[in-house]
């Protein structure tokens, strides 16, 4: 089994070369964290204010995709 120990932070949709086989075969991951449609001068500042504020759900396997107006967290599954 591998543990990553760092936040994956994409652009891609789906970043499926980076992110599928983790996400498909349930390997476990210290979270995703996608900006979607946020300006190159505001990531920095949005990716740490997730940091901040979500970093538990992070460190959990969450995902995390922000939008300009909008945070979708989406909590790993408990099986």
């Amino acid at each position: 089994m591998r543990t990553v120990s760092s936040v994956t932070n994409t652009l891609n949709r789906y970043s499926p070369e980076l992110l599928g086989e983790d996400i498909v075969y349930r390997i476990p991951h210290s979270g995703i964290v996608r900006l979607v449609n946020i300006a190159v001068w505001q990531q920095a500042t949005v990716f740490l204010r997730i940091l901040r504020q979500h970093g538990d759900a992070l460190l959990s396997g969450a995902i995390v995709t922000a939008y300009p107006h909008r945070i979708r967290i989406r909590l790993p599954d408990k099986t």
